[in-house]
């Protein structure tokens, strides 16, 4: 799922959801529109940070990566 999801790169080949690669940042956007995740557990990840977890959640919430870095720096203020 996470590979789906475009948290993780495939490591070999590639995988694509009705013909949209998602290692391919134009195509992702497109697959997310057509996708959509719901985790079980909060999705945070120990290993990173505040800013990189809360990038993870934008992107996956398709929110522009401009306006994710201004809502970002406000909370380092």
């Amino acid at each position: 799922m996470n590979i789906l999801c475009g948290l993780c790169p495939p490591s070999d080949g590639f995988a694509s959801i009705y013909g949209y690669r998602v290692s391919e940042i134009d195509e992702m956007l497109d697959v997310r529109k057509l996708t959509g995740v719901c985790p079980q557990l909060d999705i945070c990840f120990d290993v990173l940070t505040v800013q990189e977890n809360l990038s993870i959640v934008a992107s996956i919430k398709g929110i522009n990566p401009n306006l994710m870095i201004q809502e970002v720096s406000v909370l380092d203020a």
